[in-house]
């Protein structure tokens, strides 16, 4: 019986940039089969299994590409492995960033996910003629930033340690820019990013909170072409070509920040902030069923927190914070021709050096280095689908924060997950997972059950839910008596401590009342245990705690513009024990209870106009009740009553005030141009644009504050050529 039928596997790419395409309809039709039809998954993959032997006709469709037909002729007992290229539309190219987003909704999707593609990070006002991740990270729900300097982002209450953030399912520990509208991942190498605000599967492990995993794009293997843009902030520029044509593809972007060099003449004042990155992907076809890639990302960054000028206080003019990152790594894709497989090989290895020298106050500094293994083994059958991995890491770090004392810890890691997804009848989609996750250097296992459950109660509607238990080792420490802290040193956790846990529950309903309008209502609640803080003056600190909240979110998509408002409640508590053994709970520095962003977009023809607006309310601190001078003790032919202390700060109570709220407007307006074979696009805008004076650091010694960014008129030009 097997041997009278066949099957079906492939990808669908696009066939400029060889990216696979993710929701493709791909629809089969024979004499004796079909019309049968299947949507492509992550990966761009498809597969149709029992296929009698015969002709078939198999047709590819999706918004922006010309459709795609082939022939097949299958034997009984073949298994046929295909590359499906698609060509975009040209015209669809200067309104493909609004109508990508009315393809077919997706009631389906895992509560706590959006997936962000480059269409969508296009349609947020940025100083920049390229658009960033960064940009769409800080509009979500949920989604708490430091500001427009800091690079940090709290996701659901959790803090900026516990998100795993992956490129190309490689680690990258600190991947955002010290200006806060930047990352590492510019539009220019997205495929997709996948962003799991809380109750991920099995697949992911090792963080508490959040999975932001950034899918890149391959370069064009069919001819080359580049980019070239400039802007006040951040210039860069892309070349993506083959290397042998129609196999191996090459995708470089360099971007590096010019605001140092241009803020004296454009704002009359000093922005001391460097930064930049550097990508290269290099991807190959081995044969009909194997590829492999390879990805190197690397970031600097460097500041001065108290800003330039004249007034600065001498004692403060050379406070700095900079932070470099590295990740490198590989993958070996196999899709067997006799099995509906997919078989992934990934080595990678990631580093991150971070220091800062505060207003006052010892140096801190932190390095962490980890090298990560692992393989998936993927059984595809239509909409069933079961992953199965094993997964090995290993992590060296070094540390210095005020007051403690030097370390370096060398910690191993491995385990295995399983998940599945399984279609109950035709609305119920249930998807459970476990996760073992060993930590040898503590002698302890993590056991991880979890599960997503989709109900689609009708064509515009769905509810959604998740559950699951997590784990992490390694571990983010700051000085929480810090003013909107901005270092963070990465450590494992504590000997003789138990390794932080955490509980998901998540539980949500979407629906589209009409084709252009989608709703969300999410809510969730998080149980954190076995917490590791840091206060400065009691040291390491236990801590448990609770993250619970409601996001609410409309988007309206139509061909001239896009709406869009969301709105976050939220309370995050910690509990812990102070020296004098006395019960303490307080609300951490990311306690943000109100958020609100709007966004529009309008688009006519060639122009289009962008708003952003974002309200926060304020965010906890310490406050400071007097000061002393501290003495170190003397030495031989010092004076007490002659010698000078060291001023020292007498904090109160933990996070017993907060700061102001935050708010802020953003307007860009664009013009899309296009001169032979080189199109452009020129933007000009304004940051903050009613100059809101937003807290960002203040210094409890000197009592210096120091604000977000003030406003900012900016202008841009981008040119490609293809």
């Amino acid at each position: 019986m097997w041997a009278q039928t066949a099957t079906v596997r492939g990808t669908v790419v696009d066939a400029d940039t060889d990216a696979p395409l993710v929701g493709v309809n791909v629809v089969l039709r024979g004499a004796d089969v079909g019309p049968v039809g299947r949507a492509t998954g992550g990966a761009g993959t498809f597969q149709f299994d029992a296929l009698p032997a015969g002709r078939y006709v198999l047709t590819s469709s999706f918004l922006g590409y010309a459709p795609a037909r082939d022939t097949l002729d299958l034997a009984g007992g073949q298994a046929r492995v295909i590359r499906v290229r698609m060509q975009p539309r040209d015209e669809a190219l200067a309104e493909l960033v609004v109508e990508a987003e009315t393809r077919e909704p997706d009631l389906g999707r895992a509560v706590g996910l959006t997936s962000i593609r480059p269409g969508a990070i296009d349609r947020v006002p940025l100083p920049d003629v390229n658009g960033d991740l960064m940009a769409v990270l800080v509009t979500m729900p949920g989604v708490v930033s430091a500001g427009d300097r800091g690079g940090q982002l709290f996701v659901r209450g959790g803090t900026p340690s516990e998100n795993l953030v992956l490129v190309d399912g490689i680690p990258v520990y600190q991947p955002f820019h010290i200006v806060g509208f930047y990352s590492a991942f510019p539009s220019d190498i997205l495929s997709q990013a996948d962003v799991y605000a809380g109750g991920f599967n099995a697949r992911y492990g090792g963080r508490l909170s959040s999975v932001i995993d950034v899918s890149t794009r391959n370069g064009s293997k069919s001819s080359y072409a580049g980019a070239v843009s400039l802007a006040p902030f951040l210039s860069s520029v892309r070349i993506e070509g083959p290397i042998e044509p129609g196999k191996v593809s090459m995708l470089a972007v360099v971007r590096e920040s010019v605001i140092e060099r241009v803020s004296p003449d454009l704002l009359r004042e000093r922005l001391p902030y460097r930064f930049g990155d550097q990508f290269l992907k290099l991807h190959a076809y081995l044969n009909s069923t194997s590829s492999a890639s390879f990805t190197l990302l690397h970031t600097s960054d460097e500041g001065n927190l108290a800003g330039a000028g004249d007034d600065l206080p001498a004692e403060i003019s050379n406070t700095r914070i900079g932070w470099r990152n590295l990740a490198v790594g590989g993958r070996y894709i196999y899709l067997p021709p006799e099995f509906p497989a997919l078989v992934e090989l990934a080595v990678s290895h990631s580093r991150l050096d971070t220091d800062f020298v505060p207003f006052a106050g010892a140096e801190r500094f932190g390095e962490v280095r980890g090298t990560n293994a692992s393989i998936t083994y993927s059984y595809l059958q239509g909409e069933r689908q079961t992953h199965f991995g094993v997964f090995v890491r290993t992590l060296k770090f070094a540390y210095q924060l005020e007051r403690a004392a030097n370390r370096g810890d060398f910690v191993t890691e491995g385990g295995l997950f399983i998940e599945t997804k399984q279609p109950v009848g035709g609305r119920l989609v249930v998807s459970p997972g476990f996760r073992l996750h060993s930590f040898p250097s503590q002698q302890q296992f993590s056991y991880e059950p979890r599960l997503q459950v989709s109900y689609r109660l009708s064509d515009q509607h769905a509810f959604n839910a998740a559950w699951g238990l997590y784990a992490q080792e390694i571990i983010g420490l700051n000085d929480e008596r810090d003013v909107s802290a901005v270092f963070t040193a990465w450590t494992p956790t504590p000997e003789r401590k138990r390794v932080p846990r955490a509980m998901h529950f998540i539980a949500g309903w979407r629906a589209w009342p009409m084709p252009w309008l989608e709703t969300s209502v999410e809510g969730y609640a998080k149980q954190l245990r076995d917490l590791t803080v840091f206060t400065g003056t009691s040291g390491f600190q236990e801590a448990d705690g609770s993250a619970v909240g409601l996001d609410l979110k409309a988007e309206i998509s139509r061909p001239f513009g896009y709406l869009s408002a969301g709105y976050s409640l939220s309370r995050v508590q910690y509990g812990t024990v102070d020296p004098f053994g006395e019960s303490v709970e307080f609300n951490p520095a990311h306690d943000r209870r109100h958020l609100v962003n709007v966004l529009a977009r309008w688009v006519r023809g060639k122009y289009a106009l962008g708003v952003r607006w974002q309200y926060g309310s304020g965010l906890p601190f310490t406050q400071v009740e007097s000061f002393f001078d501290r003495f170190e003790p003397l030495r031989p032919n010092e004076d007490f009553r002659t010698e000078v202390g060291t001023r020292q700060a007498f904090f109160g109570e933990a996070f017993n005030d907060r700061l102001p709220a935050y708010h802020r407007l953003d307007i860009t307006a664009e013009r899309l141009f296009q001169l032979g074979r080189i199109s452009g696009k020129f933007q000009a805008g304004v940051v903050n644009a009613y100059d809101r004076a937003n807290i960002f650091y203040y210094d409890v010694t000197s009592r210096r504050r120091i604000d977000q960014l003030p406003i900012i008129p900016t202008i841009g030009l981008k040119m490609e050529v293809k």
